[in-house]
């Protein structure tokens, strides 16, 4: 699967657009939702065009949304049921799967120094940082 976005970038006098690929492959992703997803978002679209927002159009869409989503985290379930059922004859493959799925995220939580708490930081931040509102009449 292919995402692309356009942005326009101003270099002097010149509107220049252009646009930045990103390939990124979703196993689970078939065919069949990709055609969904068009329905979906046609559906939506038409929704949105209208002025008046039509109760039928906002039924049709949010039945079509709901649908897709459904059918999204079945194919999820049934690929990842897949690839550790694919796995379970060999325990230490298993649990490199099992890790995999549950990779962590890179980003640490936020550490204080010794002897003072989170919300000493931000109390501090906050005073240094952010303005008290003055009321004048």
């Amino acid at each position: 699967m292919t995402i692309f976005t356009r942005s326009r970038l101003s270099v002097g006098q010149d509107n220049v657009c252009f646009v930045l690929f990103f390939n990124i492959v979703y196993p689970w992703f078939s065919a069949t939702l990709r055609a969904f997803r068009s329905t979906l978002r046609h559906a939506e679209n038409i929704w949105k065009r209208t002025c008046t927002h039509s109760a039928a159009d906002w039924s049709s869409f949010k039945s079509l949304r709901n649908q897709y989503h459904k059918l999204t985290l079945s194919s999820k379930k049934e690929y990842f049921s897949s690839l550790v059922s694919s796995a379970s004859d060999n325990p230490k493959r298993l649990w490199q799967t099992v890790n995999l799925l549950h990779r962590k995220s890179s980003s640490p939580l936020p550490t204080t120094s010794p002897g003072t708490s989170l919300a000493d930081s931000f109390a501090f931040f906050r005073r240094q940082n952010i303005q008290t509102p003055s009321f004048s009449h």
